[in-house]
């Protein structure tokens, strides 16, 4: 069993001195902006910027970047190289709207091996280690960004994807995977899918699971934890940005950013204005070495906040706060806010009910749908739903409409879950 979990990929970056690390930042942010200029949507962004760029300072100077921008340049207006330098072009999801386009040069895609090497070795993987990896694969970032530095690493790769959860169970018995890559909610299909198959995924030699690409709760960590016997990691990232190794979980628990190549700063949501240091707002990354899409002030939309005490593991990035859901996560109801996974975290916490949770949405009302561990049906549902909605009231302050549904019902995720329907 590999027990090669805290260490660190790259010393001289990950425990760069702050004072350093800020000096390297201005270098690079005055670059970076003058990069930025050279694409079209840098240039339409920019146009009204006429002063120099000598410290990180002055980043709050510069106007944001939106998905909206990127939306409006999509396929190459963001390129700030020639096409014929773009080695590879993915999209993103479109999770939240029409996909945007992610291009990477061959030094961006070397970086990125890079970057995400670096959660994967605070994980524990290493040269002879056993990864699977069930990120999707095709155009978006998970499958591919993994992929390529976990074998930068010298580790054995399992390229699965998505699908096919059956066979997903015997490849990780099949290949000894001691780390499984994927999202929090396939994380759950598959401990389902090694229950239906008789299969204790307990037993297996996995000592670390790295998921990523949406929210997860502390209850829905330790369901993960538990069900597979094995540390959970937590990658962050976006296409937009890079994809994932933006911020790489270690195993003090934090989500170190890598900031000698991103900027972050956490902005109020409603008005842009920059906040304190360890304030909760909207996180705001500026890409300081991309070459083919440098992103000036890019406003991500995930709510988080920096976390500038020192960590334990010896990393001297700042870290951010797990991101609980984005700005259009947020719902409303009776002058009341909450996102999903408030709502996940209260089902998660009772053992009467499975993993699978879903919001849908009817005209102004929220009906909250989970399902019973029990076969039992009738009024044992009426009196979970019962006692659910209570909990759920008092912990949000609203009332929800709870239905639970015999075990299976709820659709599966194979990828990013939908967490609300209608």
């Amino acid at each position: 069993m590999l027990t090669a979990a805290g260490s660190i990929w790259d010393p001289p970056h990950e425990r760069m001195h702050r004072g350093e690390l800020r000096r390297l930042q201005g270098r690079r942010l005055a670059h970076a902006v003058e990069c930025a200029r050279a694409s079209d949507l840098g240039r339409r962004v920019l146009h009204a910027v006429d002063r120099p760029i000598t410290s990180v300072d002055d980043v709050a100077a510069l106007p944001f970047t939106t998905k909206d921008h990127l939306r409006a340049a999509y396929p190459f207006g963001a390129l700030a190289v020639a096409p014929t330098a773009i080695a590879r072009a993915l999209t993103s999801s479109g999770t939240t709207g029409s996909p945007t386009a992610c291009a990477y040069t061959h030094g961006d895609l070397e970086l990125w091996a890079e970057l995400v090497a670096r959660g994967l070795a605070a994980a524990g993987v290493r040269a002879g280690s056993s990864v699977h990896n069930a990120f999707g694969y095709g155009l978006t970032t998970g499958g591919a960004g993994f992929q390529a530095a976990a074998e930068r690493m010298g580790a054995l790769v399992v390229p699965a994807g998505v699908g096919d959860e059956a066979r997903q169970i015997r490849l990780l018995d099949d290949f000894r995977a001691t780390t499984l890559l994927c999202t929090p909610t396939y994380a759950l299909t598959l401990l389902e899918a090694a229950a239906r198959a008789g299969i204790d995924p307990r037993r297996l030699p996995l000592t670390s699971l790295v998921v990523g690409g949406e929210p997860m709760g502390e209850r829905l960590r330790a369901r993960l934890s538990e069900g597979w016997g094995a540390q959970v990691y937590e990658a962050y990232g976006l296409s937009e940005i890079i994809g994932p190794g933006v911020a790489n979980a270690c195993e003090a628990g934090g989500l170190h950013i890598a900031e000698d190549h991103f900027l972050p700063e956490v902005v109020d949501p409603l008005t842009g204005r920059p906040l304190p240091i360890g304030d909760r707002g909207e996180l705001v990354l500026t890409t300081l070495t991309r070459e083919a899409m440098p992103l000036v002030r890019y406003r991500t939309g995930d709510v988080t906040r920096l976390v500038p005490a020192p960590c334990h593991c010896g990393r001297t990035l700042v870290r951010m706060e797990p991101v609980r859901g984005r700005r259009e996560d947020a719902i409303e109801l009776d002058g009341r806010a909450f996102v999903p996974l408030d709502v996940e975290d209260v089902v998660h916490a009772r053992a009467e009910f499975g993993s699978v949770v879903q919001l849908g949405r009817t005209g102004g009302a929220i009906e909250v749908r989970v399902e019973s561990r029990s076969e039992r049906v009738g009024d044992v549902r009426a009196a979970l739903a019962a006692s659910l909605a209570q909990e759920l009231e008092a912990a949000l302050g609203v009332r929800l409409a709870v239905k639970v549904v015999p075990s299976g019902t709820l659709p599966r995720s194979r990828g990013k879950a939908v967490r609300i329907v209608g």
